[in-house]
């Protein structure tokens, strides 16, 4: 059953996660994408305590160390020069900037790992099938293809250990040869069910016409108020970044973080925006409590 956050309208939580992956790509402020990151890891905690994240999140933290380590040593712009490695002079610019980049990929990884929480799939195709029902398939299929491989390589490595195929066992020729034929059966596999789901959807009139939807959701006079607040708070932190306030100068030399009224106005209000779905599930929390 959905609870909190996840129990509102779809096209809202749809809405919300669009808002702010797209500001995490144009607010590029060190203080705005630390406060979006932060309330991403704070939600992701309250709704299932990090189960979802607790396998991915070893990848999440080494690409974006990776982008930290990585700007510093390729760019060596900027006026204040920390060190020097091999003549290579590492500015305080450059380690900024990659910090920057860190904080942005960071916040998308886990804006979608969010997303994905919140609106299922079934909520996805009811949002977008009725006017774009093959699109809106297959994308529901690509994303659930990487996972659906993986759990179907583990199942055919399992049964053909048996018949002394191991990829993880034996010469370095032996290893290749059990790979690949793993891998020809999971191709196989792979392909028969595509055709067998293919003919399914066809004999059913897949796309014929309009699809309906076993969950029929309605937008309350609560979903429409969460919305009209969410539009508001965007279009404001939309205002400040045209007027300079949601980002900061790196290149070519390091400007300061605003703590002017203005400025600090402009982060309550995203602020706001951001602790939304942090407020439901509170409230939703206190609630059942």
């Amino acid at each position: 059953m959905d609870r909190g956050f996840s129990a509102v309208h779809p096209f809202v939580c749809f809405a919300y996660y669009v808002i702010i992956v797209v500001f995490a790509m144009i607010l590029y402020h060190p203080v705005y994408l630390a406060l979006t990151l932060i309330s991403l890891i704070i939600w992701i905690l309250m709704h299932d305590g990090g189960r979802n994240l607790s396998k991915s999140w070893p990848f999440y933290l080494i690409s974006g160390i990776v982008i930290l380590f990585i700007n510093p040593l390729i760019n060596h712009r900027g006026e204040n020069v920390i060190f020097y490695i091999y003549d290579w002079p590492i500015t305080l610019e450059a380690v900024v900037y990659g910090l920057t980049m860190m904080l942005s990929l960071l916040v998308i990884l886990l804006a979608f790992v969010c997303y994905q929480q919140v609106v299922d799939n079934h909520k996805f195709l009811y949002l977008f099938s009725s006017f774009l029902p093959k699109t809106a398939f297959l994308v529901m299929m690509s994303m659930r293809f990487v996972p659906l491989l993986l759990m179907r390589m583990k199942q055919i490595s399992v049964v053909q250990k048996t018949r002394g195929l191991d990829m993880t066992d034996g010469t370095v020729r032996k290893r290749v040869r059990d790979g690949m034929q793993i891998l020809q059966i999971l191709i196989t596999w792979s392909f028969e069910g595509a055709l067998q789901t293919a003919d399914s959807m066809k004999a059913r009139g897949y796309g014929v016409t309009k699809r309906s939807s076993y969950s029929d959701y309605r937008m309350c006079s609560g979903d429409w108020l969460l919305l009209a607040a969410i539009i508001v708070l965007a279009a404001v932190t939309a205002v400040g970044c045209y007027f300079g306030y949601g980002k900061m100068t790196i290149y070519p030399s390091l400007g300061t973080i605003r703590t002017d009224v203005t400025s600090m106005a402009f982060y309550l209000v995203f602020c706001i925006l951001l602790f939304i779905p942090i407020f439901i599930e509170e409230r939703e929390i206190l609630i059942w409590r």
